[in-house]
């Protein structure tokens, strides 16, 4: 008897001073990233008192800091976890984070008469093409061939977009 209640009440102060210091619960670990390209900035926001993070960035890198910042070594889509401990435990939460290349536009051309074709030599992460044939004509595919009504010379654009949000601009006369 006298064990039982000396362990019973122990825990019940613990219990006490835990609820009094904030510790009531475990906290639930939360984050957002901000990419500029390869580098990712990331805040944490667990909500309770944290008193240790431990992040791995999904390409065998970790770090320890509250809010880290990682530069990743190749444009990619990883798995990043945020594990957040507190008196009262642990809690985790994983999610998908994309880093991109700068997309860099440029291309080849060659004409026959009225009808020409570009070769896309963009570098970098391009997710996405739009061409401007400077004859109000456009396409989205990545190598196309365009027909002109007039013999001329016209200034074509090439914009080259990513999934990040950027996005470069590349024109010439042909």
């Amino acid at each position: 008897g006298g064990w039982a209640t000396l362990r019973y009440d122990e825990t019940q102060d613990l219990l006490i001073r835990a609820a009094i210091n904030g510790f009531t619960k475990v906290q639930t670990a939360a984050f957002t990233s901000a990419v500029n390209q390869q580098t990712a900035n990331f805040t944490d926001n667990t909500s309770g008192l944290v008193t240790s993070w431990s992040w791995d960035f999904g390409d065998s890198q970790s770090s320890t800091q509250q809010n880290p910042s990682h530069t990743y070594a190749a444009p990619g889509t990883y798995m990043v976890c945020l594990t957040a401990t507190s008196p009262c435990g642990t809690n985790q939460i994983c999610q998908a984070v994309t880093v991109c290349a700068l997309p860099v536009a440029a291309y080849s051309s060659s004409a026959n008469a009225l009808n020409a074709n570009f070769t896309d030599a963009s570098t970098g992460t391009v997710d996405a093409w739009s061409w401007d044939f400077g004859d109000a004509q456009t396409s989205t595919q990545q190598n196309p061939s365009h027909t002109y009504a007039a013999a001329g010379t016209y200034n074509v654009c090439l914009i080259t977009s990513n999934s990040c949000g950027d996005a470069y601009t590349v024109c010439s006369t042909i």
